[in-house]
């Protein structure tokens, strides 16, 4: 991507995604929670990571989800290793 990649965009993307795979509003959603809260299992998991990956240009470790459970960690992780990969 060319502009700056924020923890807050990548918190939007997140939810957007959530808010699709699990039919739910994304003003329902709280980044706080654990995606198992909201019914994510290993393929969401992985179909979530996988668009990260291409939608971010970086690879990610498909434990993510589990290695960093809720949305805003794992935001707030991929925004360091998006400024990192891009050093």
């Amino acid at each position: 991507m060319s502009d700056k990649m924020t923890q807050v965009r990548i918190t939007d993307f997140i939810l957007d995604r959530l808010s699709a795979q699990t039919h739910q509003p994304k003003e329902n959603i709280d980044i706080q929670l654990p995606l198992a809260n909201y019914g994510v299992d290993s393929i969401h998991a992985l179909s979530l990571c996988a668009e990260l990956e291409e939608w971010l240009n970086i690879e990610i470790e498909p434990t993510i989800a589990w290695d960093y459970p809720t949305i805003a960690q794992m935001a707030e992780f991929l925004e360091s290793e998006v400024t990192a990969a891009s050093r």
